[in-house]
């Protein structure tokens, strides 16, 4: 597989809402992966690095093993365990590799640059149930705690919002508040919930650093970064990403130092950031993002799909591909 991959480099906000609770399994308990051994999970890498050598691709198109090694490569030490078990556990190991990009990686991936949208679940059934204009209210509430935590500025070019600081001898920028995970995560209709209960179960047990963040956390400030709105498209759509170092840093971006400079507003938190990144890692290396990209701007043509939005990206690539 090739290690060579695009430059990552941010996601789109909302507001605070009341989400029903999802019925998302809990029973992770990564404490208790901490005690294998180097050598069992040695030998559980071995044995998955061997069947996915042995696996025949269905077509000159399948790129099977091209996620199933991504998933291995970039998800988090504890996670990978898990993807260990998943391949040699499972005989369809082209349905694992849809599985994980329909419930890990493409519900990460923000639809536009505006209220992000994972392409199985709608924003519109939450925007909908708000009486008119609370939806608008609680994203400026939302942008405005996140200007207060960072001192007014884009967390990556330092320029200041215009609403901060009026001083006309200073260059500004319009900025918008950007969710780590996006907003449509948490967002869903009742035909959807299944789906949206499976994709927080599956994140929570391949990511269980961030297992206590929970549909109810979308809108708060530890979710966002300020960014100015090119960044913030670009990260949305898994063009970039922030990896923790000593500082964070921004894949050919450089290096960030955070700072909350109003305590009251939490900063945006590293195992979200961690995540964010994994995935867009996952998205480029495994070579689906070209594809998925593709399928959302023939989105409008493909007549198949449910308008409410539940029906699963993998059919969709199954047909489309």
């Amino acid at each position: 597989m090739e290690d060579d991959i695009p430059p990552l480099s941010p996601i789109t906000a909302a507001p605070r809402a009341k989400l029903a609770p999802l019925r998302i399994k809990t029973d992770v308990d990564p404490t208790s992966r901490e005690s294998l051994s180097a050598s069992t999970t040695s030998k559980k890498q071995a044995t998955a690095l061997k069947i996915l050598d042995e696996y025949i691709p269905e077509s000159p198109f399948d790129k099977t093993v091209n996620i199933l090694r991504a998933m291995i490569k970039h998800i988090p030490t504890l996670g990978k365990e898990e993807v260990f078990t998943d391949i040699a556990k499972e005989p369809d190991l082209a349905e694992l590799s849809r599985h994980y990009m329909n419930f890990v990686v493409f519900p990460l991936r923000a639809k536009g640059n505006s209220t992000p949208a994972a392409w199985s679940l709608s924003s519109r059934s939450f925007e909908d149930s708000l009486p008119e204009g609370e939806f608008e209210s609680q994203q400026a509430r939302l942008k405005k705690d996140c200007l207060r935590r960072d001192n007014g500025c884009c967390l990556i070019s330092g320029l200041l919002d215009p609403s901060f600081d009026s001083d006309p001898s200073k260059e500004t920028i319009e900025t918008e508040a950007a969710h780590i995970v996006p907003f449509a995560m948490a967002s869903f209709s009742e035909v959807q919930r299944p789906w949206a209960e499976q994709i927080w179960s599956e994140i929570h047990r391949l990511f269980p650093d961030a297992k206590d963040f929970k549909p109810e956390h979308i809108n708060d400030p530890s979710n966002c970064l300020t960014l100015e709105a090119t960044l913030h498209k670009q990260f949305g759509k898994l063009n970039w990403a922030l990896e923790l170092t000593a500082t964070f840093h921004a894949e050919s971006l450089g290096k960030n130092t955070f700072v909350a400079h109003d305590g009251r507003y939490p900063l945006p938190r590293p195992s979200l950031l961690n995540l964010h990144a994994a995935v867009a890692h996952i998205y480029h290396a495994s070579g689906m993002s070209d594809d998925f990209e593709q399928i959302l701007e023939a989105r409008t043509q493909i007549t198949c799909l449910a308008p409410d939005g539940s029906t699963p990206i993998a059919q969709v690539l199954m047909m489309v591909i």
